[in-house]
């Protein structure tokens, strides 16, 4: 077909097609396509034209879009179209709907759309890239395209820690037909690690870039958790929030790691493994000084438990931490014991 498309969505989340030529455009010539949006792997956006509505009326059986991709403020998909396909007041196209599902590599976003006997069907689109987090701490999702090129989601709702110890996103949205509001919720499954006093990761799985890695303004370590703040928001922003987040579980001793806190992720068991400087303090209170990732210097947490408190290999090491003449002893790491 000579000339250029004009496309559009119409209130059904379909493709409205309108030819032009010369910059002008074709009356007879604007069709609603009936069909259905689809991401490729390498994350273009196509359209899977209906096969008896594109023989009947000469339309391509799939429509493939060049633009970018954005998330908009209601947590809708915008896709901006580049300049070669777009025409004037057709810049971009707003996929209604709603983000469903998170997944280590990928976020699944399901919208509901009509076919031509008005029967309502919804089917999810998934776009593929890494979760990570941006300097206010607010979770972002990057869309990896083959031309070099990225799109960055960023999720400005609030996240939060429930009570299986994973990180959840929720944010509220409107249904328009029924002018409803809901909340959506969002779970990530992973697994926490603290390499210092200033930061906290969570990462989303093995073989995965994703993970995120949070600023902490603090740290507490107690006896049977472990509380920290972070500030979620750019300051003096109506999103700003300084919040403190706990991880629930407890703590043990085990020869070849050291110290670790064990708590449940999901229906996951996980640990964070700590190497530490250990002195007894008071009979049965044991002091830990925990260090850096690379041992070698104090990360300024500190933590003071009754070693009856603690599981494992406890009772081995303070029977060995009495034996020994030095007043501390490296524990964790690799080293010593």
């Amino acid at each position: 077909m000579p000339g250029k498309m004009r496309y559009e969505l119409d209130l059904k989340n379909r493709l409205i097609l309108e030819k032009s030529e010369d910059g002008k455009a074709l009356p007879e010539f604007r069709k609603v396509a009936e069909g259905r949006f689809k991401v490729s792997p390498d994350n273009e956006l196509e359209y899977m034209v209906e096969s008896g509505f594109a023989s009947k009326n000469k339309i391509p059986s799939r429509i493939r879009l060049k633009g970018a991709w954005e998330l908009t403020g209601e947590h809708d998909i915008k896709f901006n179209f580049d300049k070669s396909h777009a025409q004037s007041g057709a810049e971009s196209i707003t996929l209604k709907g709603e983000v469903v599902d998170v997944r280590k590599n990928s976020l699944l976003f399901a919208l509901t759309t009509s076919g031509g006997t008005g029967r309502l069907r919804t089917y999810a689109i998934e776009l593929r890239g890494v979760w990570k987090n941006d300097a206010f701490n607010r979770l972002t999702f990057t869309v990896k395209r083959n031309s070099g090129i990225h799109n960055v989601f960023t999720f400005s709702a609030a996240w939060d820690i429930d009570e299986k110890n994973r990180l959840v996103y929720r944010y509220e949205k409107t249904h328009l037909v029924r002018k409803t509001k809901k909340v959506h919720e969002l779970v990530f499954s992973g697994s926490w690690d603290i390499k210092n006093a200033s930061r906290i990761t969570y990462s989303l799985g093995a073989g995965s870039d994703s993970e995120l890695s949070f600023r902490m303004s603090c740290c507490f370590l107690d006896k049977n958790s472990i509380k920290y703040e972070i500030g979620i928001g750019a300051h003096r922003s109506a999103v700003y929030a300084n919040r403190t987040f706990t991880l629930f579980g407890k703590w043990k001793i085990r020869k070849g790691l050291g110290l670790v806190f064990e708590y449940k992720c999901g229906d996951k068991t996980s640990v964070i493994s700590f190497s530490a400087e250990a002195e007894m303090k008071n009979g049965d209170i044991l002091s830990f000084n925990i260090r850096t990732e690379n041992v070698k210097r104090s990360s300024g947490l500190t933590l003071e438990i009754d070693y009856s408190f603690l599981k494992g290999d406890a009772v081995a090491f303070v029977r060995y931490l009495r034996s020994k003449e030095e007043k501390c002893v490296l524990l964790g790491a690799g080293l010593r014991w």
